[in-house]
């Protein structure tokens, strides 16, 4: 779980501080090859964050699903937050809240132990 709690803060931190940066990256058109292999290696270190959750037995309801699609999951509801305070539409302390209470409702969901 400490995996996952420090990529999520990496990932909403990086993007705060730099948003010109994160815009470029996710928000602003296509992407090439370079980058897509880029993002990929990125993604995959939030996979294996999940499937050492799984691993651990942290996730039970998770069952026999695929640690890609849960991290999936998370990464939306991460980026979702992070391009809705970017945007102006949620305040920081908001987007702080909205992010650790999504990441929750998804881990309880899986079935981790609060």
């Amino acid at each position: 779980m400490a995996d996952l709690t420090l990529l999520g803060a990496a990932y909403y931190g990086t993007a705060t501080a730099e948003p010109n940066l994160y815009r470029a990256m996710f928000l602003d058109g296509p992407v090439d090859e370079a980058d897509i292999d880029t993002g990929l290696d990125t993604f995959m270190s939030l996979v294996k964050g999940v499937a050492r959750c799984i691993e651990a037995g942290r996730f039970p309801e998770a069952g026999t699903a695929d640690p890609a699609e849960l991290a999936l999951d998370v990464w939306a509801i991460t980026h979702g937050v992070v391009s809705l305070q970017l945007a102006g539409l949620l305040p920081a302390a908001q987007a702080a809240e909205h992010l650790a209470s999504g990441a929750r409702s998804l881990f309880l969901a899986w079935g981790e132990d609060p």
